[in-house]
């Protein structure tokens, strides 16, 4: 039932408990029933996004941003996971519009014209962060800079290792990607993930923390993790028809 189906139902009961009042005030245990039914209503009815309230218009792409940070346990059991299988889908972009957001449950502090960056899990996550919003950003992020992102999170143990295997295979420029991360332009773009992670609403708790048609709730964010193909496929309302969704 819709919100509006919901508001209709709350008015018949006030109207219930108007007649209760004026007729059978002797009886207060039926009114106080009828008042709980009606606070268990909206309760219900006011709770977190269902799936069908994230459906989205025909014709619009399922939007998933994921804010993600590079050594995060869960994050790359994710992303090594129902996200990997995502990415290797046919045609599953025509669907679905993802973002990466590398950042996580980092902070920041600013020097001057730039900004330091203390990372949950040390300072090699803040350099496997910096990688990934170098790669996103500087190539195109479907064909390139998302699959090497992915890539990297294969093997973190050693990034510059990674990185240049991971180059190699989807033609990037490791170097630039290496110069980006350990420099200005690198220090810019994490200031970026930090700004669309500290303006989440509400705020972010942990991670991986997943959004899906600009909201956040977790049965949702549970059935990306499960299946992100799967549960795209069952909120997507476009006329494109790709074979997984078949």
């Amino acid at each position: 039932m819709n919100e509006a189906g919901s508001i209709s139902i709350i008015r018949m009961i006030l109207k219930i408990i108007l007649v209760i009042n004026l007729h059978i005030m002797a009886n207060k245990t039926i009114a106080l029933a009828v008042i709980l039914a009606s606070v268990a209503l909206l309760a219900y009815y006011h709770q977190e996004p269902s799936q069908n309230n994230l459906q989205v218009a025909a014709g619009e792409k399922v939007k998933i941003d994921l804010y993600s940070e590079s050594l995060c346990p869960d994050c790359l059991a994710f992303i090594r996971g129902s996200l990997k299988t995502a990415v290797n889908t046919k045609d599953f972009w025509k669907i679905c519009d993802f973002n990466l957001i590398p950042y996580g449950n980092a902070r920041r502090t600013q020097n001057g014209s730039s900004w330091s960056f203390t990372c949950q899990h040390g300072v090699r996550e803040c350099q496997g962060n910096l990688i990934e919003a170098c790669a996103i950003r500087k190539y195109d992020y479907y064909s390139q800079g998302l699959p090497f992102a992915l890539c990297l999170e294969d093997n973190t143990t050693d990034w510059t290792a990674q990185g240049q295997r991971c180059a190699t295979k989807y033609g990037l420029d490791w170097n630039a990607i290496n110069t980006c991360a350990t420099g200005a332009e690198g220090n810019n773009y994490m200031y970026e993930m930090a700004l669309a992670t500290e303006k989440l609403n509400p705020a972010h708790t942990y991670v991986p923390w997943i959004v899906v048609n600009d909201k956040h709730s977790s049965s949702s964010e549970n059935a990306v993790i499960a299946n992100m193909v799967r549960y795209v496929c069952s909120i997507y309302s476009g006329t494109e028809k790709i074979a997984a969704c078949q």
